[in-house]
């Protein structure tokens, strides 16, 4: 069976509509997913302020000469 030319070209971007569907539902999952991780992860910081110190000198960038909480210009990378 042959379809008219119109109704043809919707039946052939159907598909990729869908996949588009899932794709978005999947961003709008992953977000929620990690949503819930920075919640779950600040709770623990929250109880934990040590941990939450702990955590922040571990995301230091490697080779800083200079760390100074409070200061404006607290981390100093050398320059290369």
């Amino acid at each position: 069976m042959t379809l008219p030319a119109e109704v043809q070209r919707a039946v052939d971007r159907s598909p990729a509509a869908g996949a588009a569907v899932s794709e978005a539902q999947a961003r709008v999952a992953q977000a929620k997913a990690e949503a819930d991780a920075n919640r779950a992860r600040q709770e623990g910081y929250d109880k934990c302020p040590a941990c939450a110190e702990i955590e922040k000198l571990k995301s230091l960038p490697q080779g800083i000469t200079v760390y100074a909480p409070g200061n404006p210009r607290s981390v100093v990378v050398p320059a290369r």
